[in-house]
């Protein structure tokens, strides 16, 4: 039998949810201890409605703490195992279960798993990560691992180590510090409760975490300052700040070794970060060209508690930086930055120190991993926007212009550009190339240096060369707006004067949908909001970035209609064009033209694109027709009669807007967002169905009057999305500083919010209605209008669950 004790005070509006969540256990030989600390309200009433012969009351008649009603109901408690549960939190169904196998597969006395915090709207999973392994008391110290309501184990270890009753916060803390002495503890970080923060929760007490954690601090000092004072320094200084305590430093510093900063010290912190010139007293370090010294300053400036960081740099503006390297001590400093709760205040003293592009360029060589987090503190510290002026010099970012659709359309742009009588300049990170797409001769083309995501020098290296191009321009259109180094590309830009656009080529969820770019999806918003403009391409995208940026642009991309003949449509070729890359499902066209080989004599189809490792293979399935990457598509699309379209997503879709150019019908999974698809010239089918798609082409194939129909209308459908792009550009560059906030059409809102919940439920295919309630259910940021947006997405996603 597994004994569950619930300690409770005052609970009446969460202490059933909190009980039933442990009832209804998969495990279901268990009793539920309810320890009543002599509550003042209705909590024994509400406790006695619940029928159900495992849950068992004991009342207190004095009100002693949770503790204490925790070390009374372990006494009290039948069960060989016993789990602890709050009076205001949730099990997940499976916890006890869970945790009963993994105590019993690794041979452990108690275990512990993962927690979700949840905070009114906000929620992260805790903790981030657990070893492996058996835990010790240094594992402990540098981290609290364990929750109360995570942890379980056997009765003896509970009975033989009580919890601490004077202890304010932290119990849990302490209780696993003693438990680790006698006991084998292990632990995963898998979620397996979520934890409510109430406004009278203890994480709410500032005034209770000081002392609790000087009391561990007290009891382990020895050990502390032999493994971890640094990390000790900086959360015993945090929770004293909070309730301005200042007489623990006597305590905490009396044996600490040298290398945490003492008080005495601060007046003189200005030359540990700065690396001023001089002398080498106790406590300073030059920064040198010395890699080795420049490692130690990095590693001390990590370890200065957040109040000593900001009275060093405070006091040091006005002292003279000496020995600068290419890369900063800043790399360890911008760490400390994050943790300031005034992000304006930190930003605007560092960069009265350093230059925002040093910084900038810092931040991208040490902190890739953390762009989410930058995204936000950077976008919240408020920086100042670039004056309005006249664009007269332009310039287009992206890798390459050659193979893919974004190329093609940045170097579309780059014409249109030098019609409109600009300046204009390309910057890639590769070489030019053959298969280059054609330029204006007139354009300057500069290469910089491509970024490693693995080498920080790369990283550095592109957005120092970077700025110094965008020196040189009015206003850089960053085609690459969902690369790993978007942000600091925008910041670099900008720190060099020049104004740079987003040019969104994709679908706004595009980053969803990808688990590798989850990061991405969470910081561009952020980045968006830092932008000068965004481009989009649909209402859909355009409605979703208005949500970050005032200055959002819908257009189009540049199609060639007027002079592309019509095809004859009389046979029987498929078209499908794209790379080979896993969003573009070139796989589902392959097994349509297998299942219609069967059924329609002459039936096949071609492929063309680049990325196809096994050409020659290709080339061997019947009916295929493999012709690698041509750059001048018009004699292929000239031979279809069928375009094919199999992407999970499209930005605009270039490639079927060339095939209803030359009148060729399209069958597609269906993408309600995109403009191409709102028109006629088609036929969608649900997204993935690989056989609806096959018999949806087949029948096409054997219908000649229907396919030459739909051929006409495909005509006109993309002649009606073809724009003036001399007139459209000239309108965005003029309006870059008049742009103002426009309202949402109800349609484009409804078109944003099914997008994403469906793309959401794409990706999460064994979803449960109680998860979608969840904010962890989609990624989004925790801030801004994401707020408003969770509960339209709930209701359109269980919508899509259930089909209506």
């Amino acid at each position: 039998m597994i004994s569950v004790v619930l300690p409770a005070y005052n609970r009446r509006n969460t202490v059933r949810k909190a009980v039933e969540s442990v009832l209804n256990q998969t495990e279901r030989d268990i009793e539920c201890i309810v320890v009543d600390d002599a509550s003042t309200d209705d909590t024994p009433g509400v406790l006695t409605e619940i029928s159900d012969s495992r849950l068992r009351i004991i009342r207190l008649t004095e009100n002693s703490g949770a503790c204490h009603a925790r070390n009374v109901g372990v006494q009290a408690a039948k069960g060989e195992y016993i789990a602890f549960q709050d009076s205001d939190d949730c099990f997940h169904p499976d916890k006890l279960e869970r945790q009963l196998a993994f105590l019993q597969e690794t041979g452990a006395d108690v275990v512990f798993c993962g927690m979700n915090r949840i905070c009114g709207q906000q929620m992260e999973a805790f903790p981030a990560y657990v070893p492996d392994k058996c835990i010790n008391r240094i594992d402990l110290l540098e981290a609290n691992l364990a929750s109360t309501q995570c942890i379980f184990g056997k009765a003896e270890a509970f009975r033989n180590t009580p919890f601490d009753e004077d202890m304010p916060r932290l119990q849990d803390w302490a209780l696993m510090l003693e438990l680790v002495k006698k006991y084998i503890v292990r632990g995963e970080a898998t979620p397996l409760v979520d934890v409510y923060v109430q406004p009278d929760s203890l994480s709410n007490q500032p005034k209770k975490l000081f002392p609790a954690l000087r009391r561990i601090y007290l009891r382990y000092a020895e050990t502390i300052n032999a493994i971890c004072p640094e990390h000790w320094t900086i959360i015993l200084t945090q929770a004293a700040e909070r309730i301005g305590e200042e007489a623990w430093q006597g305590e905490l510093l009396e044996n600490a070794p040298e290398c945490v900063v003492r008080p005495e010290q601060i007046a003189s912190m200005g030359n540990i970060v700065l690396g001023q010139g001089g002398e080498y007293p106790q406590g300073k370090i030059l920064l040198t060209r010395n890699l080795s010294d420049m490692q130690e300053v990095r590693d001390r400036c990590y370890y200065l508690p957040r109040n000593l960081l900001g009275k060093a740099l405070k006091e040091s503006l006005s002292v003279e930086i000496a020995g600068r390297t290419a890369v900063h001590p800043l790399q360890r400093l911008s760490a400390m930055l994050c943790g300031w709760m005034n992000h304006q205040e930190a930003w605007e003293t560092v960069t009265r120190v350093y230059d925002e592009e040093e910084i900038i360029e810092t931040l991208a060589a040490d902190q890739l991993m953390e762009m989410p987090l930058w995204a936000r503190v950077i976008r919240q510290a408020g920086r100042k926007k670039l004056p309005d002026k006249p664009i007269r010099r332009v310039a287009a970012y992206y890798h390459n212009v050659h193979g893919g659709g974004v190329q093609q359309v940045t170097a579309k742009l780059l014409h249109v550009w030098r019609k409109m009588g600009l300046e204009v300049t390309l910057i890639t990170s590769q070489q030019p190339n053959e298969e280059d797409f054609p330029l204006p001769k007139e354009v300057r083309r500069v290469v910089i240096p491509p970024f490693d995501p693995f080498d920080w020098e790369s990283r550095s290296a592109h957005v120092r060369r970077l700025a110094e191009v965008a020196r040189e321009v009015d206003l850089v259109v960053d085609h690459a707006w969902a690369d790993p180094m978007v942000l600091f590309d925008v910041l670099a830009i900008q720190s060099a004067g020049a104004k740079v656009l987003l040019h969104t080529h994709s679908v706004f969820s595009m980053t969803l949908l990808k688990r590798e770019l989850h990061d991405r999806f969470q910081c561009l918003p952020d980045v968006a909001a830092m932008a000068d403009g965004v481009v989009a391409l649909t209402p859909a995208d355009a409605c979703y970035w208005r949500q970050f940026s005032p200055r959002v642009f819908e257009t189009r991309n540049p199609i060639d209609v007027a002079d592309v003949p019509l095809n004859a449509l009389g046979g029987r070729t498929m078209l499908w064009v794209g790379r080979n890359s896993p969003e573009k499902r070139p796989m589902d066209a392959i097994k349509a033209v297998m299942w219609i080989g069967d059924r329609v004599p002459g039936a096949k189809l071609i492929i063309m694109g680049g990325g196809f490792e096994h050409e020659a293979e290709m080339n061997w399935l019947k009916n295929v027709e493999y012709v690698g990457y041509h750059q001048d598509t018009e004699e292929i699309f000239r031979q279809a009669d069928i375009f094919l379209c199999t992407s999970e997503y499209e930005g605009f879709s270039l490639t079927m807007a060339e095939a209803q150019a030359h009148g060729i019908p399209c069958v597609t999974y269906d993408m309600p967002y995109l403009p191409i698809l709102q028109g006629g010239g088609h036929v969608a089918v649900p997204m993935g169905d690989a056989d609806a798609l096959a018999k949806a082409a087949a029948d096409l194939l054997l219908d000649a009057s229907r396919r030459v129909a739909l051929g006409q209308e495909a005509r006109k459908n993309v002649e009606h999305l073809c724009i003036d792009q001399t007139a459209k550009w000239t309108e965005i560059f003029a309006q870059m500083a008049a742009a103002k906030g426009k309202a949402h059409p109800d349609a484009a809102v409804q078109q944003m919010v099914s997008t994403l919940s469906e793309h959401a439920l794409r990706q999460e295919k064994e979803i449960v209605f109680r998860e979608i309630e969840k904010p962890e259910f989609i990624p989004l940021p925790k801030h801004g209008p994401f707020k408003l947006l969770r509960k339209k997405l709930a209701t359109a996603c269980k919508l899509l669950l259930v089909g209506k």
